[in-house]
């Protein structure tokens, strides 16, 4: 079985980032630092993966990529397949990507959408404490 159709427990990753620092007009590579850290040197390695993985929808100006078009970028990159799979299913676990039923991996905003219910969940919060 291919490493991209086995079964991987879902991880929960963590964002950190400072709120002043971030644009409205974040750059593939920006955002896969955000979401995937950076090391003192620039982007650590998935943060490289997930920035070429983005990268490659808008070179192709499409917004499906198959196991072979993703295999090939892989290939071509400084990171194991392992790591660079791991970030695929890094990606589907945060919305970011999702198979369709095809098994072409497409762009999903199913990520903006949680950051929109978080985003509204703490404002709610505040607005509660702010009452009190």
């Amino acid at each position: 079985m291919p490493q991209a159709f086995k079964q991987r427990r879902i991880k929960s990753t963590r964002i950190l980032f400072s709120a002043n620092a971030i644009p409205s007009d974040l750059s593939f590579e920006e955002l896969a630092a955000v979401v995937f850290g950076r090391s003192p040197k620039g982007l650590n390695k998935a943060s490289a993966a997930a920035a070429a993985i983005l990268k490659a929808f808008q070179e192709q100006k499409t917004h499906l990529l198959t196991d072979k078009e993703l295999s090939a970028i892989a290939n071509n990159s400084a990171f194991s397949r392992g790591q660079f799979y791991n970030v695929i299913h890094d990606m589907i676990s945060l919305g970011i990507l999702r198979r369709s039923e095809f098994g072409e991996y497409e762009l999903s905003t199913d990520f903006s959408s949680a950051l929109t219910r978080m985003a509204n969940a703490y404002r709610n919060t505040v607005k509660e404490l702010v009452k009190k």
